[in-house]
């Protein structure tokens, strides 16, 4: 056998079909890649703003606490409505919106949206008094143990917070 130089070899090779590569050129794999990735931070932000926008139609408000209908009646009004809430965790709801509207409007204070420790320091560079210092601390920590802890704390207990409010509130 010699194994040498055929040109009818050569001839076939270069007269054959060229084959070419089915995969994809890198340019058009990273596009693809980027491609999904921009959509689906697209969806997922349409989602979340959906959501976002939505939010009011997911939360329950009391119609209490509702600032439309709490605008048009009296603090004492509110007081004696809340008074009357039989559930727990929507009684010590309502009477903290109360008392921290009411810290709102009396001392200038981001009440509604602060936390209570927050409140209380802030009550004390304001120059509240000591009487109405303990007393607002005082409701405020227990309507906080109810509504988040879902401590119960009984009728006696409920008849002391809601004399404390009405006391601060005169």
């Amino acid at each position: 056998m010699n194994i040498g130089y055929n040109p009818e070899i050569l001839v076939a090779a270069e007269t054959a079909p060229l084959l070419r590569d089915i995969k994809p050129p890198k340019e058009m794999i990273y596009l693809e890649w980027w491609f999904i990735v921009l959509l689906i931070l697209i969806f997922s932000t349409v989602i979340l703003f959906t959501f976002y926008r939505n939010k009011s139609r997911f939360t329950e408000k009391s119609e209490i606490a509702d600032s439309a209908v709490t605008e048009q009646r009296g603090h004492s009004n509110e007081l004696k409505d809340a008074k009357e809430i039989q559930d727990e965790k929507e009684y010590y709801r309502v009477i903290s919106y109360i008392l921290r509207r009411h810290i709102k409007d009396k001392y200038q204070i981001n009440a509604l949206e602060s936390p209570t420790t927050m409140i209380i320091a802030d009550m004390a560079k304001v120059d509240a008094s000591n009487d109405e210092f303990k007393i607002v601390q005082s409701v405020l920590n227990t309507a906080d143990m109810a509504k988040f802890a879902g401590a119960a704390f009984g009728k006696k207990e409920r008849e002391r917070v809601y004399e404390d409010v009405g006391l601060i509130m005169k």
